[in-house]
């Protein structure tokens, strides 16, 4: 009974790969519930970049990006290709990753009253960009910027769309 206890004791994956930890410095003496997250167990490529735009640039990222370029937080001084891969379907309020808001670093302001922090002000939409890469030593979480060139444009067909823009914002309120 001992050994099948001790068994127990030990975090095993149903699937191979490698295993990437968040925070390893607080696992040492803790106690984790069974079934309780450890981490994340990483296989296959790791060239997929998860973007979040606002609504008023879904658009534009959708119809009238050229290229994509990709800065990766740990390998600042190299920049990747990237092609969309996929487009979540619904516009979401919800952000994928606190590192996306204001108080993590990102782009997007949160509302207060939301307890997870998750909330965003506005609708945004969510990209998958494949890295055109070779590398493999690519790390999971790591935080991505990126640039999207879009189509050259008369002046007054931007200066249409923002106006536009900004009637569709003071008619949707």
């Amino acid at each position: 009974r001992l050994r099948v206890r001790e068994d127990g004791l030990a975090a095993r994956s149903a699937r191979d790969g490698l295993w990437m930890l968040s925070n390893a410095v607080d696992l040492p003496g803790r106690y984790f519930a069974q079934g309780a997250l450890l981490g994340h167990v990483v296989s296959g490529n790791l060239r997929t970049v998860r973007v979040v735009v606002p609504q008023t640039e879904a658009d534009l990222v959708r119809n009238r990006t050229e290229a994509i370029r990709v800065r990766l937080a740990d390998r600042r001084g190299e920049e990747f290709l990237a092609t969309r891969v996929r487009e979540v379907p619904a516009g979401s309020e919800e952000l994928p990753s606190e590192a996306l808001t204001q108080d993590g670093g990102g782009p997007f302001a949160t509302d207060p009253r939301d307890r997870n922090g998750l909330k965003t002000l506005g609708r945004t939409f969510q990209f998958d960009l494949d890295l055109q890469t070779d590398a493999t030593d690519l790390r999971f979480g790591c935080r991505a910027w990126v640039r999207f060139d879009h189509r050259q444009e008369p002046l007054a067909v931007l200066a249409w769309r923002s106006l536009r823009q900004v009637l569709l914002s003071r008619l949707t309120v």
